[in-house]
């Protein structure tokens, strides 16, 4: 009986466990994908001499701040700067994917020509796009999409650091800008990437739509596999952290 209690007990847990180290691996994606590229962008303009120390201390002094929260301040500000880096980084592909998906939707003619369908495929099979495909698998073998989701971090943080360590190098050594046009450019990538992860956002509620469709269609065939609650949960947890993972 014990033997049996200690089983189940562990059986009870270890989805609890999986969806914790999820979580965890979720954080550290955060860090390294956005806060820690925002960092080096703040480093590089430190190194390159462009504020001290001392202007970053006598800025936070004035708030009377202790030590503790200087430090949270300081992370939650290299933060929204990393988001920035990252937006910077994924904003070719995410203009042109937004450019062919306008043009997919207000001109579809009866015979594309090859280019044209050449350029639905590259939107459709993107490392970026959800796809109902990936959602399925997502809910129902999430363990397969480890790999996955690890490389992409990856990429992520490539790309964010690639961009902090030039667009540092450009903003502090080169042209030397001051705050006013720094916080100006800042807005109008932010901007830019509201914009275009609009069109990011229809497509991902379509993707969802279809896989629910699909499983509702499998269920209906197998009535004794039906999805319960916790595969439905499982799949809007699938489209969200698809949508967090997007640039």
């Amino acid at each position: 009986m014990a033997d049996d209690t200690t089983k189940s007990g562990s059986a009870s847990t270890w989805p609890a466990l999986v969806d914790q180290i999820n979580q965890t691996f979720n954080l550290v994606r955060d860090v390294f994908g956005y806060a820690l590229p925002g960092g080096v962008f703040l480093a590089v303009g430190l190194v390159s001499k462009r504020f001290t120390l001392a202007q970053v201390q006598a800025l936070l002094s004035t708030y009377h701040l202790p030590a503790w929260a200087a430090f949270i301040a300081v992370v939650a500000a290299c933060y929204p700067i990393g988001t920035v880096m990252a937006a910077a980084a994924y904003m070719p592909f995410m203009l042109s994917k937004t450019a062919v998906w306008l043009l997919d939707t207000f001109s579809r003619p009866s015979n594309p020509s090859a280019v044209r369908q050449a350029l639905t495929t590259w939107l459709a099979t993107h490392p970026t796009e959800v796809t109902p495909e990936i959602l399925q698998i997502r809910m129902r073998r999430p363990k397969l999409l480890d790999t996955l989701d690890r490389r992409e971090t990856l990429a992520l943080l490539a790309g964010s650091l690639t961009t902090a360590l030039l667009g540092g190098w450009y903003v502090f050594c080169c042209a030397q800008w001051g705050f006013a046009k720094i916080i100006s450019w800042a807005g109008i990538i932010t901007l830019i990437q509201f914009l275009t992860g609009l069109g990011h956002l229809r497509r991902v509620a379509k993707a969802t739509y279809k896989a629910d469709k699909s499983l509702a269609a499998q269920a209906k065939a197998t009535p004794k596999n039906n999805p319960d609650s916790s595969q439905l949960d499982g799949l809007v947890k699938a489209a969200t952290d698809a949508l967090n993972r997007n640039i």
